[in-house]
């Protein structure tokens, strides 16, 4: 599987740059024959073959990109100008692969070009384009221009005068190309010709430049057009987009400027041009008063933060609003603070966390904030590991980043300052393929292993993901074993794939992981939106351009589940995208969001699937032991379900959806049995609209697949039920729950509200752009564990699998932390700021740099520590900021503590500052701030023998009335089994661009 929505985005920009930087000689026909390797790298030969009209076709690219690009970080692209048509991923640097052109395209000669893409740094190493000829009984009789001297600006008209020589209707694609070499045409139109008739079609076209350039219509002969008054001193050739720009250094609480160098070639037209300079999310200064090249400069917005940032420089395109270029700009923001050492690991495995040693010294009176960013290569924007610290004044402080690291030899820079390189070895090995049932291949399969997102093995057609033409089928059944590096923790597999399951065995080398799965087909649009955005497809755009059948597997690493409970589970689906799954605490449900196109290829509704297998842990938790108790909804709307029981405790689940986006969610039903006895069949139909999930021959044919594989596993037992959930047992479940759990303190006024995302190390980060001093912004923190490393878990208890299991199940033990945590922060500014970064994290021991907290009165101790750090403000820029945090019950249970008892401190001006706490009942609590930095949970200590001797006979008395449990009780629900598995967990599967947005896995067709 390949990348979140942030990745695929960024691909799809970095590809489009290279379509206007690189240089192109002449384009030809190129011939059907296999392409050579070339001998010297970077190298592309390509092929071309003659594609017939509703057919596909193949360009054969040999490639040599050794030493260039590491084998890992390998993708060759196809593309027509602006429309990526196809890419792969061979995994080694040098040989030969075929890409394909879709077979939807009408008639027409058009011109490709193929990229090599480095994925690491999103920039391109090699260029070359041809010509694909297109067997077609449309002809172009002649083309002619309305004037080939024509001046800057003015239009040229070309006229095409084309002839159908067969009896039937036919489609034709006709394109202007303005030069020899440009892969992009200038305009195109497509006309349906009836049975052997004839038309004329009308393109325009105007230059920007003075210039001589060679006009053609397809592959027709080219006509010379010479601009302006150069007369034929043109080169003939084409010149491509490119952009610049220098390092700069700021100081703190200061804007400047910077150069910016570049140049449009004829690719782009001035008046389409705009120059931009951008962070993640926001752009902070734009220029579009363009000529065709020139030195400008552009603005920065005043820093709040010490760090070493990369920004994107970029030439964009007003009319496709596409990038045509773009470069890196690294900005170094010093207050009194400077890098004194960095000492990046010697090696890692691909995309598990390591640290980064960095030593930072302030040579100031006061603390000071600092970003610390560390990037694996010189041209990447998207940093691999990012903490914000506070280095205390006077200090040298050394702190642990986390970084995730590609595959390959990998060079360490904060900034554009490199500090040595680290060796990264693959995350994971496939180290057998057995066709087990099923139609066989009839040809060699490979395999895929992506360490980019989430860990993700794929079987494959060489090196295309479509495994219809090797004679696989959704019946086909094969078995694949992997080997994990233990830095990965397999906790939850979701796939495209159906009737999955999986087995891990550990072993003193690695995991060996045993999938056995079969390939699912699904609907695939080849420029699909990202998952935020499906629904902005208009009913015509929300269709698939192609289908495949793929067998794809992805790992979340068990200490990045939001829920210990939900290990072991399973997800398989046809969506093309999709979320990372999630536990929604407040509706006690697991939920994911799905996308996929609306409409097949072949203009019918796209009805899905989608199957899971809930652990029996998170049945414990529900209360389920009957498959009857549970219920699903789809798009907010109850759906029937199909549930199987398995031996193991888990239950299977299948429900048919329809596409194009929504989420699906499961959950406990409170209805139970009366649901499903119900015998609301018709009102299942109807909600349901499909008639419904037994009815079609496809789900019966399902249903038999996963009984067939039911039992060759021999994990289920003979009971399947189907049942129909009812809305109100799910309003009942939601509105209980959220009045327990959503007690953050209510705001009036303007309220801007995000939620925080979990970064690599266990903290948690967000960003809220654009705000203002009127508002109140809101960040939202989950209440799942933020250290994976000490996560507590249900899932193992040993031979103790009684009371004590079923005591924390029945209590509702979901989170797997027992410390005090964040779990909101509301803030008005005085001014308004353009973004406001803030990161969260908790921990058992007092953060670096900081002296422990010590209570004045010697009777209150830490329980816990809360670090916050703010970033795009200041403390003298806070209006007023509340923090809301909880603290487990079994923290107050151990001491004899109540809620009374417990205070929040702000270490601030060299010294602990106490804050004034409120209760909001629970575990719930809320302090008011003037400022953020390190924050200290307090609670009175624990009692000793000694002071029990001291406590009154009315103190007895009080205390015996407010804690009937025994103490026995409660030091055992005070600590609770925890388990260490030395993994950093899913953060570790994801670079920091996806910290910015929600996790989410967009499929790609490679």
């Amino acid at each position: 599987m390949e990348g979140h929505p942030t990745r695929v985005v960024t691909v799809t920009v970095a590809a489009l740059v290279i379509l206007a930087s690189l240089p192109a000689g002449i384009i030809g026909v190129a011939s059907a024959e296999t392409p050579t390797v070339p001998p010297e790298s970077p190298g592309l030969n390509v092929t071309t073959e003659t594609r017939t009209v509703g057919s596909a076709s193949n360009v054969t690219v040999a490639y040599n990109l050794t030493g260039e690009i590491d084998a890992a970080d390998v993708r060759l692209e196809l593309w027509n100008g602006t429309t990526q048509y196809n890419q792969s991923a061979p995994g080694q640097t040098e040989g030969t692969l075929n890409l394909t052109v879709p077979a939807s395209l009408p008639g027409g000669d058009h011109r490709v070009r193929v990229i090599a893409m480095n994925t690491s740094t999103l920039t391109s190493n090699a260029s070359t384009a041809a010509v694909v000829e297109t067997n077609s009984p449309v002809v172009i009789e002649d083309y002619n221009l309305s004037t080939t001297t024509p001046a800057t600006g003015e239009e040229v008209t070309v006229n095409v005068t084309l002839n159908n020589t067969v009896g039937s209707q036919q489609n034709f694609s006709t394109r202007v190309y303005k030069s020899d070499s440009a892969v992009a045409d200038a305009n195109n139109t497509t006309v349906s010709l009836s049975a052997n008739g004839q038309t004329h079609v009308e393109l325009n076209v105007s230059y920007s430049s003075d210039s001589t350039n060679n006009l053609t219509v397809n592959d027709e002969p080219s006509t010379e057009v010479t601009v302006g008054d150069s007369g034929g001193s043109g080169s003939g050739g084409s010149t491509y987009t490119s952009v610049s720009a220098g390092n700069v250094t700021l100081s703190v609480g200061q804007s400047g400027t910077f150069d910016v160098t570049y140049d449009l070639g004829d690719e782009i037209d001035t008046a389409d041009a705009k120059l931009e300079v951008s962070n993640f999310t926001t752009t902070l200064d734009t220029n579009t008063s363009l000529v065709d090249n020139d030195t400008v400069q552009m603005s920065l917005p005043k820093q709040s933060m010490a760090g070493d940032k990369r920004l994107q420089v970029a030439v964009r395109n007003t009319s496709s609003d596409f990038v045509v270029a773009q470069s890196v700009l690294n900005v170094s923001v010093r207050g009194n603070v400077t890098v004194e050492s960095v000492t990046p690991p010697a090696t890692a495995v691909a995309s598990a966390a390591k640290n980064v040693s960095v030593t930072l010294n302030n040579t100031g009176s006061s603390s000071e904030s600092f970003e610390i960013s560390v990037f694996d290569d010189a041209t990447n924007r998207f940093p691999v590991g990012s903490k914000f610290v506070s280095v205390p004044g006077n200090t040298k402080t050394t702190y642990n980043v986390s970084a995730s690291y590609s595959e390959g030899t990998r060079t360490t820079y904060l900034g554009n300052e490199s500090y040595g390189t680290t060796t990264v070895y693959p995350a994971a090995t496939v180290e057998s393929v057995t066709h087990v049932s099923g139609p066989a291949n009839n040809t060699a399969l490979s395999t895929s292993v992506d360490s980019g997102g989430m860990l993700t093995v794929e079987l494959r057609n060489g090196t295309d993901q479509d495994l219809a033409p090797t004679g696989l089928t959704e019946s086909s059944r094969f078995e694949v074993v992997v080997h994990l590096n233990h830095s990965v923790d397999p906790g939850l597999v979701i796939a495209n794939a159906r009737n999955v399951s999986w087995s891990v065995q550990n072993t003193s080398e690695h995991y060996v992981v045993t999938i056995a799965a079969q390939p699912l087909e699904s609907q695939f649009m080849a420029n699909a939106p990202s998952l935020d955005n499906w629904d902005s497809l208009s009913d015509s755009e929300d269709k698939a351009d192609d289908k495949l059948l793929w067998y794809s597997v992805s790992f979340i690493d068990e200490d990045a589940l939001y829920n210990q409970n939900m290990t072991n589970m399973t997800i398989a689906t046809d969506a093309q995208t999709f979320g990372s799954p999630r536990y929604d605490e407040a509706n006690d449900s697991i939920n994911i969001e799905l996308a996929a196109p609306h409409y097949t290829v072949s203009d019918t509704q796209n009805d899905g699937i989608y199957q899971a297998t809930i652990p029996s842990t998170m049945l414990g938790q529900w209360g389920v032991s009957n498959p009857d108790n549970l219920t699903g909804t789809y798009q907010g709307q109850s759906r029937s379900i199909t549930t199987t029981s398995n031996d193991d405790g888990s239950i299977d689940v299948s429900m048919n959806i329809h596409y194009s986006s929504g989420e699906v969610s499961l959950s406990p039903d409170a209805s139970g049995d009366d649901t499903s006895s119900s015998g609301d069949d018709g009102d299942t139909s109807s909600d349901d609209s499909s008639t419904d999930d037994t009815s079609s021959s496809s789900d019966s044919d399902d249903d038999d697949d996963s009984s067939t594989d039911s039992t060759d596993d021999s994990t289920t037992d003979d009971t399947t039920t189907e049942v129909t959930p009812t809305d109100d047992a799910e309003t009942n479940e939601s509105g209980d729950a959220s009045n327990e759990t959503d007690l953050l303190p209510e705001l009036t006024g303007e309220v801007k509200e995000v939620a925080a995302i979990q970064n690599t190390d266990g903290s948690s980060s967000a960003v809220v752009e654009n705000v203002t001093a009127n508002e109140t912004v809101r960040i939202r923190l989950s209440n799942k564990s933020t250290d994976a490393q000490n996560a507590t878990t249900n899932t193992s208890v040993g031979d103790d699998t009684g009371e004590n299991a079923t005591e924390n199940e029945s209590a509702g033990v979901t989170n797997a932390s027992d410390r005090p945590a964040v779990n909101g922060l509301d803030l008005n500014l005085r001014n308004d700021t353009d973004s406001l970064g803030v990161n969260v994290s908790d921990s058992d021991t007092v953060p670096d740099g900081t002296p422990e907290f010590e209570s004045q009165s010697d009777d209150a101790e830490a329980v816990g520590y809360l670090s916050i750090d703010v970033s795009g403000t200041t403390d003298d820029d806070i209006e007023n900021a509340t923090i809301t945090f909880s603290v487990p019950a079994a923290k107050l249970a151990a001491t004899n503590a109540s809620s009374d008892d417990v205070t929040l401190h702000r270490y601030h001006d060299g010294e602990w500052q106490t804050l004034e706490t409120t209760h909001l009942g629970g575990d719930r609590y809320a302090a008011e701030t003037p400022g953020f930095s390190v924050f200290a949970v307090s609670m009175k200590k624990p009692l000793t023998a000694d002071t029990d001797t001291k406590t009154t006979a009315a103190e007895t008395t009080a205390t015996e009335e407010s804690t009937p449990q025994s103490s026995e009780t409660e030091t055992a629900s005070a600590s609770p089994t925890k388990t260490s598995t030395g993994a950093p967990g899913f953060g570790a599967l994801v670079t920091f661009a996806a910290l910015l947005a929600v996790a989410v896995l967009a499929r790609r067709r490679a």
